[in-house]
């Protein structure tokens, strides 16, 4: 299972949030090829946030429990960062998007504990 938290400083509309929610769910599965049932997004608006010394509007993207090649995370940042720019209108110099990569994890959906063990690259 993929999981993105977006967090910002910016009131996110509830009429926004779920075009959000998608858009950055289908972004995500486009780039990486997994299908959109297995990605889950937590939005969380009106955070104490500040960036370089601002209260300006900032967004900080975490993306878990995917198994990314360093080389490839630059298309999947700027797919991210598009989605975000175009639903919330925040420079790119504000977002900050992490990819938390993981080779071994434990994780439960739908009341099975799934483990995906991937070998150690060179």
């Amino acid at each position: 299972m993929l999981y993105i938290r977006l967090e910002t400083n910016a009131d996110i509309p509830n009429e926004q949030k779920i075009p959000l929610s998608s858009s950055l769910i289908h972004a995500l599965a486009k780039v990486t090829g997994k299908g959109e049932n297995e990605l889950s997004v937590n939005l969380a608006d009106n955070q104490r946030m500040r960036m370089a010394s601002s209260d300006e509007h900032v967004v900080h993207v975490e993306i878990k429990g995917i198994e990314y090649p360093k080389d490839q995370a630059r298309p999947l940042a700027e797919a991210i960062g598009s989605v975000v720019n175009e639903h919330l209108a925040i420079d790119e110099d504000r977002i900050y998007i992490a990819i938390i990569s993981s080779r071994n994890s434990m994780w439960r959906v739908s009341g099975a504990e799934r483990k995906r063990e991937t070998p150690e690259r060179q």
